[in-house]
């Protein structure tokens, strides 16, 4: 899958951020997949992530969010909040 990965420096010092591409399977009578990101916060003996499902069956669309969020380096506590400003733009 995709995954993106930046160092930055917060309130707890120097930590990562990821963004990964995550799909599932509809449970629809017709399967099929649809997107969405995990984003992890890690850094001095803190983990904090935030999975959000099903933003899009568009697996490009996704992966455009997750660039955006990576460059504004969205963690997992306003996550959710992105994505959904994103889908109701």
């Amino acid at each position: 899958m995709y995954t993106l990965s930046k160092e930055t420096v917060t309130e707890l010092g120097k930590v990562t951020l990821r963004y990964e591409l995550i799909s599932s399977l509809s449970e629809t009578d017709i399967p099929y997949s649809t997107y969405g990101i995990e984003v992890t916060l890690e850094g001095n003996g803190f983990r904090d992530s935030r999975r959000i499902d099903d933003i899009s069956a568009e697996k490009a669309e996704v992966m455009a969010l997750m660039d955006s969020m990576s460059d504004g380096e969205v963690t997992p506590v306003t996550a959710a909040d992105v994505v959904d400003d994103y889908l109701n733009w």
